[in-house]
């Protein structure tokens, strides 16, 4: 028996090394896959990405770590980090897409690699793959990490807390939880545990602000009260005495002094640097009043988030039911599993919870929570595949159903859209096909009784829809965009450096592409001063505005170059002088000058 019993032992361990390896690769390959494919190409998009851009930009070119400021005006939308690691990307790459973009894809990939760790300690090593892959190519996640903002570096804050805390307070599956042992049984984190936490969060308040913090505290609060309830009932598992005694032993000295160690230093520096401008605009503007008063027009009801994260998690969503269903079975059932669900439900309880009271809403605010539901989803994967999924049977078949829906709705409405608003690109309701397929052929492989090859089809699947998606489609609709070219032909057209100007309306790509500040003028008269003021000014105007612009403007201005809006109707012209007309007003002044009294004196 011992003989028999120890190659096997040695066998299982092989193999455990094998999958400490290939998973983590396995991992970010498909992360790295889906974030850096074409990460470069498509220009900045309207508007958040050209503002953080250029906002790095120019305190680049002043060699400014302290404050942030775009078009030569103090932004106030975001803390820092963002900022100083484009500044460091910058040095390395230039300021391109690709170095603006460069920190939240890599940023996405140590997450999704984050995910994968924490599923493998909760749950098991193949959850954990699930887990890390399922998040790696979930819409919302990949949009958030090939974007110029700072939702991936407060995703990457947020995942790596709760990493460090699961690390610290829940005990890995080969260790002290076996099945039917005692759910609450979890060790609380020591000093040093929840010091690692805060200094992510410390890191989150650079990142966005207090959210990070105060979710996260909120998250891990309410988790400690559910874990440690036993069968007390939700009065009790809430009441004062106890929610107090959880604050108490989360070390709150421990996340002040952190916290503020990490953060407060440029807090304070910015509020001195701009005299409390900072702090007026960023506390009160975008955070209290975005909490209490939909901003820019970004409301929606109680339940936005419901549908938010059904197409944010997509192709993934397709799995709701069955993964609620499951994760339900696993709290009753007890033992190792419960408690992990019991975490991963707090984290996007409370997390979406939050901000479906706050009166704004965009669907970016809930993808902090997509690596609670990749744990939830990569374990009902797990246990799919052991055959230990009750639900599967039933669900499965409906959940490839409402993916060929889904593919057919989109290979419907995408030419129906583009008809409207990219007439020409209507090739791309092509995408539809990759959902319509993948349910096919994993459909046709359940039929088969291949667990493991359905599951491998959707993967598969899953990645070819979202890289296609951000990583084609997105490049081929950026063909459209036009700051860009309007930037390079104004530079090629002037005779000396161009002066860029904006009559009412500015899109912050313009600005990163005239890589200057573009002043605004608001009255033809404004903009005839400029023309009289330099004959290399160059005013980009909307199409509607021209006539009543001409009627203003000095004789030899006329539209040097039409170019149509982006995603919305009418076009945008750009007013200025040719290179003969510059020329001619040169020899004017030229002949002028040598025919002024003190030239014939002499």
């Amino acid at each position: 028996m011992c003989f028999d019993a120890r190659p096997q032992v040695k066998h299982d361990e092989r193999a455990m090394d094998r999958r400490g390896l290939s998973y983590p690769l396995i991992v970010v390959g498909v992360a790295a896959l889906v974030l850096f494919a074409n990460l470069g190409k498509p220009r900045l998009w309207d508007r958040d990405e050209p503002r953080n851009a250029r906002c790095a930009a120019e305190m680049l070119a002043r060699g400014d770590w302290i404050v942030p400021t775009f078009n030569g005006e103090l932004r106030a939308h975001k803390p820092v980090l963002l900022y100083w690691l484009m500044l460091s990307s910058y040095s390395a790459f230039g300021e391109t897409e690709f170095a603006a973009r460069l920190p939240s894809a890599m940023l996405g990939v140590a997450t999704a690699l984050m995910a994968m760790t924490m599923g493998r300690r909760l749950f098991s090593p193949r959850a954990g793959l699930w887990a890390g892959v399922i998040l790696a190519t979930s819409l919302s996640f990949d949009i958030a990490g090939r974007a110029a903002t700072p939702d991936a570096a407060l995703l990457f804050c947020v995942t790596g807390a709760m990493a460090i805390f699961v690390r610290a307070a829940l005990p890995s599956r080969d260790r002290t939880i076996e099945s039917g042992a005692n759910e609450a049984s979890f060790k609380m984190p020591g000093l040093l545990g929840w010091s690692g936490v805060y200094v992510m969060l410390g890191l989150a308040a650079l990142a966005k602000g207090p959210v990070g913090v105060v979710l996260v505290v909120a998250i891990l609060g309410t988790f400690l009260l559910v874990a440690s309830g036993g069968d007390s009932g939700f009065v009790a598992r809430f009441h004062p005495r106890r929610v107090l005694a959880a604050a108490w032993r989360m070390r709150p000295f421990a996340l002040v002094v952190v916290v503020a160690a990490i953060a407060a230093p440029w807090y304070v520096a910015v509020h001195v640097a701009t005299d409390g401008a900072f702090s007026d605009e960023f506390f009160l503007r975008h955070n209290f009043e975005r909490a209490t008063s939909a901003m820019e027009g970004h409301r929606g009801p109680i339940v936005y988030y419901l549908g938010a994260a059904l197409v944010g998690f997509f192709p993934w969503s397709i799995l709701a039911v069955p993964l609620a269903l499951e994760s339900r079975r696993a709290l009753r059932e007890g033992g190792r599993d419960a408690l992990a669900v019991k975490f991963a439900l707090c984290w996007a309880g409370v997390w979406i919870a939050a901000f479906s009271a706050v009166s704004t809403k965009l669907p970016s605010y809930i993808t902090p929570a997509y690596p609670a539901l990749a744990l939830l989803a990569g374990l009902y994967v797990d246990r799919w595949l052991d055959g230990r999924a009750a639900s599967a049977a039933r669900w499965m078949p409906r959940a490839l159903a409402a993916l060929s829906v889904a593919g057919v709705g989109l290979g419907v409405g995408l030419p129906l859209v583009a008809r409207r608003y990219l007439p020409g690109d209507e090739v791309l309701g092509l995408v539809g096909l990759i959902p319509l397929f993948t349910a096919a052929a994993a459909w046709w492989q359940l039929r088969q009784q291949r667990t493991r090859a359905t599951a491998t089809t959707l993967a598969v699947g899953a990645t070819a829809f979202v890289a296609f998606v951000l990583g084609f489609a997105q490049v081929r609709i950026d063909r459209r965009q036009t700051s860009e070219e309007i930037a390079a032909f104004v530079r090629g057209d002037a005779d000396g450096p161009p002066t860029f100007v904006a009559f009412r309306d500015l899109e912050p790509s313009m600005v990163f592409y005239a890589r200057q500040t573009v002043p605004t003028v608001f009255e033809p008269a404004e903009a005839a001063e400029v023309f009289e003021r330099t004959s290399q000014a160059y005013l980009l105007a909307s199409g509607d505005a021209v006539e009543e612009l001409r009627r203003r403007l000095p004789g030899d201005v006329e539209i040097v170059a039409r170019r149509p809006k982006f995603l919305e109707p009418g076009e945008l012209v750009v007013f200025g002088r040719t290179r003969e007309t510059v020329a001619r007003r040169r020899s004017e002044a030229a002949a002028h000058t040598a025919k002024s009294p003190a030239n014939e004196r002499r």
